[in-house]
């Protein structure tokens, strides 16, 4: 598990830090899951074509709010529903095989992250 000054060396806060990542961890169940909630916070906040997203994961990132406070914000639920309904959209036209395939693909991107960050899954 990433500590606090491991977070600080990936461009994580380390001040105050420490309460957001008990945080991941209680909605994650396993450090690879942690580390892609930290790295998609890290994407959304570099992405300038969309300034509330990006907002969302700055005022996380850096302590403002929680995870779970952010997530149910009337700040953040207009853009959020629109991007939940885009995915569920598009996951809904996919076949039985395309599911299977993205599943896959989804666990090797998370084993790499496990793999590239030196951590082992959780058993």
């Amino acid at each position: 598990m990433l500590t606090g000054s491991d977070a600080g060396s990936r461009g994580w806060p380390e001040a105050g830090c420490e309460k957001e990542f008990d945080e991941l961890r209680q909605l994650a169940d396993d450090p690879g899951r942690v580390l892609l909630l930290r790295r998609s916070l890290d994407v959304l906040a570099a992405d300038r074509s969309r300034p509330v997203l990006r907002d969302f994961a700055e005022d996380v990132r850096h302590g403002r709010m929680g995870l779970a406070e952010a997530a149910f914000s009337s700040a953040y639920t207009e853009e959020f529903t629109t991007h939940v309904r885009g995915f569920l959209d598009w996951y809904a036209r996919l076949s039985d095989d395309e599911r299977a395939a993205q599943a896959a693909a989804g666990k090797a991107y998370l084993d790499a992250l496990l793999e590239d960050d030196g951590l082992e899954e959780a058993s």
